[in-house]
């Protein structure tokens, strides 16, 4: 998903605002965000869990630009799919597998079916840490959706 915000925060103190929070160490309700901030823009990454040992990593990107007293963040981040989306793709994958296996191809029916199920974990992981990102981004940088001016 692509977005752009805007905050009265200079560049230079919204690296600030950002490190200060990469800095902050992982607790069970906020996960650590690591990435880099520089004057051009940011890269972070948080890691969660999916369901039971699987992990997910979720990046977003932005670069900063100063308009006018306005610093205009655009970027983007992976959003994964809703929930309707990931039931679609279960379902896909589950009727493939069992054409093929109606078809006679057992292997190939079972391994199109695990591959359906194995896409859940990014497109879930996607999902709920791209909503934490913005969510992060907007609160850290003061952003709004709407230009200010």
């Amino acid at each position: 998903m692509r977005f752009e915000y805007y905050t009265d925060l200079t560049p230079a103190k919204c690296v600030s605002a950002l490190k200060e929070r990469m800095g902050q160490s992982e607790t069970a309700s906020r996960p650590a965000m690591t990435g880099k901030a520089d004057k051009d823009g940011f890269a972070l990454t948080i890691t969660t869990t999916v369901i039971s040992n699987f992990k997910r990593s979720t990046g977003i990107k932005a670069t900063f630009e100063r308009d006018k007293g306005v610093t205009v963040i655009t970027g983007y981040v992976n959003t994964g799919a809703t929930r309707k989306q990931q039931i679609m793709v279960f379902i896909g994958g589950l009727l493939v597998g069992l054409a093929l296996i109606a078809g006679g191809m057992f292997i190939q029916g079972v391994v199109v079916m695990a591959i359906g199920a194995g896409f859940w974990i990014p497109l879930q992981g996607d999902a709920q840490n791209s909503d934490y990102l913005i969510k992060q981004i907007r609160s850290i940088l003061k952003a709004k959706t709407r230009d200010p001016r």
